[in-house]
């Protein structure tokens, strides 16, 4: 088992402290468990069931208080770790190019990219209702790999009217949208002025 973050399982030595300091007040019969309006199913002498059931909340939180550490810190297969050149810069250039040469990594990066995207498309669509939402930037270079995964993820979670009338543009100007964008803009405020 391979941890992304294991500097984060230290926290795992508080729920054995916990359960610690649950056993010491147990023993010394401070009865440390779920306080309840009624306390007569626990009044019961000898060792009943109900007497045990007292137990099971804190029992619970312990478990849902490791599970929680545990998924922190993001447990890993070791089959599926790589050994990558750190060194080295990854530019979105260098994925899309691997991802049109069918390299399975890269295709999943962007179609995740996509998904995250379309989430982000889905919320400003409900808010703002466009007609045209136009994808730019290097990564619109990616073509169907990032517009397929976007477009499902955008139709999952946005509204089923607003998402109709939604028409989805991939940016033929590339890197230098932007640039056209503020030169655009200036423009207009000369001339608007």
């Amino acid at each position: 088992m391979y941890f992304e973050y294991p500097k984060l399982l230290w926290l795992l030595a508080v729920p054995v402290l916990m359960v610690l300091h649950y056993i010491y007040l147990e023993m010394a019969e401070r009865h440390p468990h779920l306080r309840v309006s009624t306390s007569i199913p626990w009044m019961k002498n000898g060792k009943t069931f109900m007497t045990f059931f007292r137990h099971v909340p804190f029992v619970l939180r312990i478990f849902a208080l490791s599970m929680i550490v545990v998924a922190i810190a993001r447990p890993r297969s070791s089959e599926n770790v790589e050994k990558v050149d750190t060194e080295g810069t990854v530019h979105i250039d260098d994925i899309i190019e691997a991802a049109r040469n069918d390299d399975n990594l890269s295709i999943e990066l962007i179609e995740e990219a996509g998904e995250k995207i379309g989430k982000s498309v889905a919320f400003l669509i409900n808010i703002f209702n466009p007609e045209t939402v136009v994808i730019g930037g290097n990564l619109a270079a990616a073509g169907d790999y990032l517009m397929l995964p976007l477009k499902s993820a955008t139709n999952k979670y946005s509204l089923n009217l607003v998402y109709k009338d939604t028409k989805f543009r991939q940016s033929k100007m590339g890197e230098n949208a932007n640039a056209w964008g503020v030169a655009m803009l200036i423009h207009n405020k000369i001339i608007g002025l």
